[in-house]
């Protein structure tokens, strides 16, 4: 979510230009302005005879003076009683206001609001004050009364009430931010418990339906095993039993994946492609003639691209378990400097009998046109073609930075090479 700034555009360009305006303004009017009482006296009374050098001294002391409330008001955040003291001087010495409005407006942005209406209280009596004290010793009360009122409202309160206006908005604003991220907060944990509950929904359903019909071949399997009529199979039925189990264990995995970290024990490491040596023996050993060839020097692999990489491998090996029954299958790990090509080949299936009634023909291992490839596009076995397999595997290796590509051999057969990132860098 994207938050409206506090201070939008036109506030934030005179914030960021306000410096360059407000200080010559502020040196200007002070040294403009004090041409007061309490300096004519200098010029009147001890420096009458030399009113030259009065006049330097005037001079000076409207130059210090404006130098001064410059200073206070740039160093109004970092010292804000500075600023304070400044304007109370320049008022009482030589009746420079410039410092007065801005005094109460600092005050009214940035102390609290118990300590905001003391400085109010204490600079309107600071103002005021001399004001009537003159206005009593001239026998003009009422016109003295009347101007430090003025001054005291124009000079102090309304900068003070449009100080308190701004903090209280920017105090609105700020509420409505903090608001605004604890609702997305609230909104990103409620998603999350969503996610976990939909995650456990699918593990429970895993555990229940997949992992319980897996067992039962694992089951009769076993039993086949055992009360086989002859070694063929006897050996056949080791077969499905070990690759049954091996099945549950990653399935086991997968529901460990899908269940909170704290839910279940720590799981198993991941297999990856030190692990293809060993898939490439179990299709062997189920009868499908693989080859495994690697090329260039072997180097360490980012963890995940070895879990992609076995998953090419696997996804590959089982297609051709499911639709090319017979076909030989050549698989091929190039290493190269910065990357590693997996690459999987498998010839045309060999020929089997006509599909009886009620069966799906066996197909050439093409996809049809229009159509996606059934699994790895290779010939199906009467089962509807669905390409979720392929179409998952290329998320997979895309999460990598890699790129997947698949499609038939020219001669017959089928092809898959995936090029994955080599380093941790390129992967992630």
């Amino acid at each position: 979510m994207i938050y409206p700034p506090i201070y939008p555009g036109a506030a934030r360009w005179a914030r960021r230009l306000a410096p360059w305006v407000l200080l010559p303004t502020v040196f200007l009017l002070s040294f403009l302005t004090p041409a007061m009482p309490p300096l004519r006296w200098f010029v009147d009374e001890p420096w009458g005879a030399d009113r030259n050098a009065a006049g330097w001294l005037i001079g000076g002391l409207m130059v210090a003076g404006a130098l001064w409330a410059t200073w206070a008001t740039y160093r109004a955040r970092r010292r804000p009683a500075a600023l304070y003291a400044c304007a109370g001087v320049l008022w009482w010495a030589t009746s420079v206001w410039v410092t007065l409005p801005i005094a109460a407006y600092h005050a009214a942005t940035r102390l609290d609001r118990r300590r905001a209406l003391l400085f109010l209280v204490a600079a309107g009596a600071a103002v005021v004050l001399p004001v009537v004290l003159g206005g009593i010793a001239g026998g003009q009360l009422g016109g003295a009364l009347l101007l430090a009122l003025l001054t005291a409202g124009v000079g102090l309160a309304l900068p003070f009430v449009f100080g308190m206006w701004v903090q209280a908005r920017r105090q609105v604003l700020a509420g409505l931010h903090e608001r605004a991220r604890w609702r997305e907060r609230e909104e990103a944990a409620a998603v999350g418990a969503a996610r976990a509950q939909e995650r456990a929904r699918i593990a429970r359903e895993m555990h229940d339906v997949v992992a319980h019909r897996v067992s039962l071949i694992v089951l009769h399997a076993g039993a086949l095993e055992v009360n086989a009529p002859d070694e063929r199979t006897a050996a056949a039925a080791d077969l499905i039993r070990t690759t049954g189990r091996a099945a549950l264990v990653e399935l086991r995995a997968a529901l460990g994946a899908l269940r909170e970290p704290d839910d279940g024990a720590p799981l198993a490491p991941q297999p990856g492609v030190d692990d293809v040596p060993g898939l490439v023996a179990q299709s062997v050993a189920a009868g499908v003639p693989a080859d495994l060839r690697v090329s260039g020097g072997a180097r360490p692999l980012a963890p995940v691209v070895g879990r992609t990489a076995y998953r090419v491998v696997r996804e590959a090996l089982t297609n051709v378990h499911k639709h090319a029954p017979g076909a030989a299958v050549a698989v091929t790990l190039r290493y190269e400097p910065t990357r590693l090509t997996v690459t999987v080949r498998n010839t045309p299936p060999e020929p089997r009998p006509a599909a009886g009634a009620g069966e799906a023909p066996s197909g050439n291992g093409l996809p049809g046109d229009g159509e996606a490839p059934s699994g790895n596009g290779l010939p199906g076995d009467g089962e509807a073609p669905s390409g979720y397999g392929l179409t998952g595997l290329a998320e997979r290796v895309a999460l990598v930075a890699g790129r997947l590509a698949y499609g038939p051999e020219p001669g017959g057969g089928f092809a898959l090479e995936a090029r994955l990132p080599a380093g941790v860098e390129e992967a992630t």
